[in-house]
């Protein structure tokens, strides 16, 4: 069985190198009341795990998440270990912010060296279309996709779901 515990650094960026798979197909969910958010939650385990220099739990969770209707709006992808809670990657289309190492403007990632430490860096390969910038999320992030997602769209957004 693998251990538990706080994941390094170097096992976290290797964790971002290593082939992934979406354990099924992701549906759109209103995350608040007034559905001006929504989000698709999934699973991803690493399609090798004997590849990996360490044997703790990998398992990660992915969060897709959009934000309408703000003008851009924001797209806000990341996946972390779900045991351990240690953000792998986070994509931001969001104007931008300050980071400890300065200002990052326009669309972004962030990889995180430790719990509370974010690092910034640019990105112009993924698309401002919703649904096109998922499957280039996936392709930077070596997720094998194949088990899908449901399209976004304005419907999805706002239907009911229980």
């Amino acid at each position: 069985m693998p251990e538990l515990r706080q994941l390094t650094e170097p096992e976290l960026e290797e964790l971002h190198k290593a082939r992934k798979v979406l354990e099924r197909r992701l549906t759109w969910r209103s995350a608040n009341e007034a559905a001006t958010i929504s989000q698709a939650v999934g699973t991803l385990h690493v399609i090798e795990p004997g590849l990996l220099s360490f044997r703790v739990q990998s398992v990660m969770s992915l969060t897709l998440k959009i934000v309408l209707p703000a003008r851009p709006k924001r797209l806000n992808f990341l996946y972390k270990v779900r045991a351990t809670d240690q953000i792998i990657r986070m994509y931001h289309s969001d104007p931008g912010h300050d980071d400890l190492e300065g200002r990052i403007d326009g669309s972004h990632k962030h990889r995180f060296p430790d719990r509370w430490i974010k690092r910034g860096y640019p990105v112009d390969d993924i698309p401002s279309a919703i649904n096109r910038a998922i499957p280039a999320f996936f392709e930077e992030e070596n997720v094998d996709g194949s088990a899908g997602f449901e399209p976004f769209s304005a419907e999805t957004r706002m239907e009911d779901y229980e």
